[in-house]
């Protein structure tokens, strides 16, 4: 993490499903075996001195050497779990994180505390198993390891650290007997029903709801036009990709011009990389109050982890006509209608629904109220 900016982000409503994410000892949320814990043991990415040293256990005997999360919530089969930590190598190097319940056998990833990449990780599918796996880094030699997984029955989904004696190629919850007790920093974990890893949500003895966010200009503001428009958008995806499926979102909305209820509007949007028919990102134009969207489809814009993407889209209500124009391709189709009334500028989602949030980060946004030309347009998005 270099400290940089990435931009405004505005996330949908979700829960931390652990009554403790900072306090391990507690064993209403955690379970350990094979491991000591030292809770305060170094300085914790907030930087407080709360982070938790995970320690092989001096015994006799090989075993597993692990820490095991009950969650609040259940998994739900084919709804997306995500868990994530705050991990950093120690005299070990090597953090596994798995799902044990809610598979026949375990999901898991093997992450690499020393060169932040990835290790061995189990077998899955867009239907079943791992869907995704990241190691981000964070300042002092701190990394946020996250999985999703795609449950295969309702159940615990009991995600489990493990050490694995610094073994990037161990298979599920290695069993030895250390020859010198090594051990891993721990801090801040969550599980989450989401397609990847949101913002940190610390829990204190129960489970934690972040609201949603709203970012509008005001109704009240008469600069925004339902004749005509331009906005110029520039989105940063994140690390961990939040737009696997449409379990929670159809689509995610970058901006969109409305009128401060569910019903007409202009909208540049997402949509979801796993789910079957059009891909990349889409601007929708719903004239009228049935929902139904004349959609202009950007087949080379689809969400890509770490990358910044920037287009620049207009509408026309006297020409009938909308346009795009991602920095190399142009994009355009004619319109049967718009819609009659609009009065502000929705930031990050929209008003089809409350789950359509942006799985990223708005870099720059800029509006005009009119419908630039081409030249005009290809100009404003170059500057």
């Amino acid at each position: 993490m270099t400290g940089e900016c990435l931009g405004l982000r505005v996330e949908r409503s979700t829960w931390n499903r652990l009554e403790w994410s900072q306090d391990f000892s507690k064993i209403a949320t955690w379970a350990a075996s094979g491991v000591v814990l030292t809770p305060g043991a170094t300085q914790a990415p907030d930087g407080n001195m709360t982070a938790t040293k995970l320690i092989e256990a001096t015994d006799t005997q090989a075993a597993v050497r692990k820490l095991v999360a009950t969650t609040t919530a259940e998994a739900t089969k084919d709804f997306p779990y995500s868990f994530s930590i705050f991990a950093k190598a120690n005299t070990a190097s090597v953090l596994q994180l798995s799902a044990v319940g809610a598979f026949p056998e375990p999901t898991f990833v093997n992450f690499d505390l020393k060169n932040g990449r990835l290790g061995k990780t189990s077998s899955g599918s867009t239907k079943r198993g791992l869907m995704q796996a990241t190691i981000e880094p964070y300042r002092n030699g701190w990394y946020r390891c996250s999985i999703t997984i795609m449950p295969y029955s309702a159940a615990n989904p009991e995600f489990t650290l493990a050490l694995t004696e610094s073994d990037t190629s161990a298979g599920a919850l290695p069993s030895y007997l250390p020859a010198t007790p090594k051990s891993v920093f721990i801090w801040g974990a969550q599980a989450e029903l989401s397609d990847g890893a949101t913002s940190y949500i610390p829990t204190i003895g129960a489970e934690v709801q972040r609201g949603s966010d709203i970012c509008t200009t005001p109704t009240v503001a008469s600069f925004v036009s339902a004749a005509a428009g331009t906005v110029l958008v520039s989105v940063v995806h994140p690390h961990s990709i939040k737009a696997l499926t449409d379990k929670y979102g159809a689509l995610s909305c970058a901006a969109v011009i409305d009128n401060s209820v569910a019903g007409p509007h202009v909208r540049f949007a997402y949509r979801n990389t796993n789910v079957d028919g059009d891909y990349g990102a889409v601007l929708g134009v719903v004239p009228d109050e049935s929902g139904t969207a004349q959609n202009l489809e950007i087949p080379s814009m689809p969400p890509v982890p770490d990358s910044e993407q920037a287009c620049i889209f207009s509408f026309d209500a006297t020409a009938l006509t909308a346009r795009l124009f991602d920095g190399y391709n142009w994009y355009e189709r004619s319109l049967t209608a718009t819609p009659p009334a609009l009065n502000r500028l929705t930031i990050g989602r929209g008003y089809l629904e409350s789950s359509n949030y942006l799985k990223g980060y708005i870099k720059k946004i800029v509006y005009w109220p009119s419908a630039l030309s081409e030249s005009a347009m290809e100009e404003m998005l170059s500057l």
